[in-house]
């Protein structure tokens, strides 16, 4: 059960990733793990750090995340993708990307239909985006400060030749119901 066996002695092992049934995966190796849907998975850091990483360790081994992006960038998967852009792993195919590469499989007139009936709904712009697009775009509803503008809000701070005696506090206010943090 879901399992393919190849002539060569190969094995392709597919397993759900939730609800904590990637543990039953601890202490195998593999040549290669994919996580699909990365966005979806409960506990993708456990996953990662925890049961795909130390299987791949002894046989030099590769890991493929696909998914689209989540709508928060607190997000783990949030983290892994700044990384594999910074180190050069990641691949971005866009709708229209695809388009180019399989016209026949994704033909612009289909791709200009999904798009008008898309946006049509509540978010419907910020979901084209974020998962057509491949744009990392924060669900509005999420944020604790939905006004929030970083280019008009975030000054520079020059410290005087007194900051050294200043007492510099962090403050965090968990939010009452929707345990949001400001």
């Amino acid at each position: 059960r879901f399992m393919l066996r190849f002539k060569n002695g190969s094995t392709i092992i597919f397993r759900g990733s939730n609800n904590q049934q990637h543990r039953i995966r601890r202490g195998q190796e593999f040549h290669l793990a994919g996580i699909d849907e990365a966005r979806d998975v409960d506990n993708l850091t456990e996953l990662i750090e925890s049961v795909v990483f130390p299987s791949l360790f002894s046989s030099d081994g590769h890991m493929i995340i696909s998914s689209t992006p989540a709508d928060t960038r607190s997000h783990p998967l949030f983290t892994y993708r700044t990384q594999a852009e910074v180190e050069g792993w990641i691949i971005k195919i866009p709708i229209f990307e695809a388009n180019k590469l399989d016209p026949s499989s994704y033909p612009l007139e289909m791709i200009n239909e999904w798009k008008e009936e898309t946006v049509k709904a509540p978010d419907g712009q910020d979901i084209w985006e974020r998962e057509y697009e491949c744009k990392w775009v924060i669900n509005k509803r999420k944020m604790a400060v939905p006004e929030w503008k970083t280019e008009t809000m975030v000054q520079s701070f020059s410290p005087d030749p007194f900051n050294q005696f200043y007492h510099h506090y962090v403050g965090i206010d968990w939010g009452y119901k929707d345990f949001t943090a400001i």
